[in-house]
This record gives structure tokens, sequence and C-alpha cells, in this order.
């Protein structure tokens, strides 16, 4: 990884994606160096007696309450992964309607969205298969495992599918 271009002790808040957790971003976290503070958000609703935001808009806002509540004033260094991108483009509106700004707004691993946001991955097929396909992508993200079975795989197996994961895992 080359080095950011920012001063050193500049504070980077990185946020996950639809996973939630934060624990699977560590290794991104360590690669970013001492040089820079890392701030990591966890999403809500993980805990029990934690509610989750019900739209992009609030899962923002939430998200840019915590991060000044740390850091009242910006300019923010912002990360988000994956599904995260929506999020982030949400939580840059609200930034500059509140007249405040990011020096980054960065979306790793994520698809540009369309005019409307409107994305779906061109394998879901809306399958159960496909579901089940995307758990085990979760679960092997986070543990660093490689995914055992394809989508195809999934799907050659019918109703035995859950049986073999489950098995597997």
């Amino acid at each position: 990884m080359r080095n950011i271009p920012w001063p050193e002790g500049t504070l980077i808040y990185i946020l996950p994606g639809a996973i939630g957790s934060v624990l699977y971003l560590r290794p991104l976290a360590t690669a970013l160096g001492s040089q820079h503070p890392i701030y990591a958000l966890q999403t809500p609703g993980l805990q029990p007696n934690e509610v989750t935001p019900d739209s992009v808009e609030a899962l923002a806002a939430y998200q840019l309450a915590a991060i000044r509540q740390q850091h009242p004033q910006g300019p923010y260094q912002i990360l988000r992964q994956s599904s995260g991108g929506r999020v982030a483009f949400e939580l840059a509106r609200q930034l500059e309607a509140g007249r405040e700004f990011a020096t980054l707004i960065g979306i790793l691993d994520t698809a540009a969205p369309d005019a409307q946001q409107n994305w779906q991955d061109p394998q879901d097929d809306g399958s159960d298969a496909y579901q089940l396909w995307c758990l085990l992508q979760v679960f092997t993200e986070l543990t660093v495992h490689d995914t055992p079975y394809t989508l195809a795989e999934l799907h050659a197996q019918g109703d035995q599918a859950p049986a073999q994961v489950l098995g597997w895992l």
C-alpha cells in the first residue's frame, strides 16, 4: 500500500458495509499504519437492544452524529466498504447540507450507483441458493476462508444446499 498523502496524525474514520461489524476491516486499519489514527464505527443494531436505522439517510445521520461526537468539526476523512458506498454518498450530502465537507470519502469495493441508486447483482436470481451464497460470502470474508461453493453448485444441490453448507461450517 502506498503512503496516503495526508499530514501525519490525520484521523480516518472507517465504516463497514452490509456486514455491520468492523472486525473484518482490521487488516486495512493495520495497513494504514500508525501515522493515521483509525476510528471504526460499527453499524447499530448488532448488539441487543440496539435499533438499526431504517434507511440509508438515517444510517448516515446516525454515523455522522457519532463522528461529530468525537470530532465536532470537519474536515473529515471517511472510508466506506461495499454497500456502505451508498451511505458514504448520503453522508457527504449531509455534510454539504450543513456547510461542512470531507477531504476524502473513500469507497472500497462497491458498485457505482445509477441516478436512482438502483443496482442489482447480475447473479441475483431471487433464489434461496443466491441468498445462501451471499451469506457464505459474508462468512468467508469474516473468517478469511475461501468460499467452498459456487452459486451454480448451490443451485445444483437444490434443497440439500443448506445442509451441505452447514456441514462445511
